[in-house]
This record gives structure tokens, sequence and C-alpha cells, in this order.
């Protein structure tokens, strides 16, 4: 290129014309400025689109973890919703002041006595947030989206496991060594006969005191597990709308 220009050069000046190699070299300068910021365009766009890419298969693994922490949580609903049956039973059959016995499991049965600890898939998340990935999305207000709701998903969950595990530490000191072995012996129809069932029948007994206490109690953990699952199902589902939009370009 260089003894091209030179050769340019001399002819010009031979020829006693260096306005037009001036105009010519400009000429030069600029087609390879231009061919410069050209290459950096089409490389930027490339940068630009694999980022796009990039994001958008990262929101359709994300928009499949929504959908099974959903499902999850629709089965668990089933099963909280079978306890509430159970415990609404024994307050309204068998702590009735009418019970003379109990001699079957599903009798004084409630759920497990515990809670499931609850969570949602965050692999995703922090591989989008956590990475230093350089994500491209054409609604801005997505990635914000994402990170409100996994933040209120934790804050909500952190406090319902806690609160989970002190009601569970709670009716096992409140419901008593004897109220477990009462339950234990139905449960392996073991000594039967050498349970004293009277204080089914007196509602100012501690044990009915102690077993109504824990049901009703039972009870409120529950429903309060059930409205959390609802909450959180209800802002993943629009999280998933505005996922599916996003990935169609809206």
């Amino acid at each position: 290129m260089i003894p091209f220009f030179r050769k340019i050069r001399k002819q010009f000046a031979d020829d006693n014309k260096p306005l037009k190699y001036m105009r010519y070299a400009i000429g030069e300068i600029i087609l390879v400025v231009i061919g410069i910021l050209i290459a950096l365009y089409i490389n930027n766009w490339n940068e630009i689109e694999k980022s796009k890419s990039e994001s958008n298969r990262l929101l359709i693994v994300l928009k499949l973890d929504l959908e099974k922490d959903i499902h999850n949580f629709e089965s668990l609903e089933t099963e909280y919703n079978d306890w509430l049956s159970q415990i609404k039973n024994i307050l309204d059959n068998v702590l009735d002041g009418n019970a003379k016995k109990i001699t079957r499991f599903d009798q004084l049965a409630a759920g497990r006595l515990s809670m499931n600890y609850l969570s949602v898939n965050k692999i995703t998340f922090l591989d989008m947030f956590s990475s230093g990935k350089n994500l491209e999305f054409d609604n801005l207000e997505i990635g914000r989206d994402i990170k409100d709701y996994y933040q209120y998903a934790d804050n909500q969950l952190i406090k319902l496991n806690s609160d989970n595990e002190d009601f569970y530490q709670f009716l096992m000191t409140y419901y008593g060594v004897r109220g477990i072995n009462t339950l234990n012996r139905v449960i392996n129809q073991r000594n039967l006969e050498y349970i004293d069932w009277s204080w089914l029948t007196n509602p100012r007994s501690i044990e009915y005191i102690n077993l109504e206490t824990a049901m009703l109690l039972y009870q409120l953990v529950v429903e309060e597990n059930l409205k959390i699952m609802q909450e959180l199902e209800k802002k993943s589902n629009l999280l998933i709308d505005k996922i599916e939009k996003e990935l169609k370009g809206k």
C-alpha cells in the first residue's frame, strides 16, 4: 500500500499537481475511517445479537423454572387443603364433647404436624444476574421485574419457613409426650385398651385443651402457607406473561 501511495505522489509531483494529490489522500483517509466504523458497527451488532440470543435462552429456561414452581405449589395446595379437612374433622367431630374413644388413625390424624420447607428454583435467576452476563432486553423493565419477583419470594419464604419451624417446635412442646404417645399407639394399633379417653368428653381437661389449641393453631399455619403460595403463583403467572411478551418482541 505504501509503495502505491509513493508512486501516486511521485506522479502528481512530476505533473505538478499537488492539490489533486491532497484530495486523493484525504479521500483515502475518509474511506479508511468509514471502513473502520462499518467494521465496528458490524462487530457491535453481532455482539448485541449474541447477547439477545443468550438473553432469550435464559428467559425461556426461567419461564420453565416458574412453571415448575407453580406446579409444585399447586400440588402442595391440594395436600394442604386435605390437611384442613382433617383438622376440621378433629375440631368438629372428635372435639365435640361427645366422642367416647378413638380407634383409627384417620380420626386423630391431621397432616404431618409439620410443614413443608418452601422454596423457588433460583438457578437460572442467579445465572442471569450473578455471572456478569451482558443481557439484552427489548423491554428494559423486564430485568427489574424478575429481580423484584425473586426478592419478594425470598422475603416471604424465609419468614414463612422460620415461622413453620417455630410452630413445629411449639407444637411438640405444647402437645406433649403423652399426646404423641397416644397418637403413636393409634397409628400402630398398639395397647389401645390402656388409653384413657375420658378427656374427650371433658373440654376442660388438659389433653382436650392441648389438642384443640394445637389444631386451631395448625389451621392458622396451613392457611397462611396456602395464602403465600397462592400469592407467589399469582406473581409467577404475571412474570411469565411479561417474559412471553419479551420473547415475542412486544
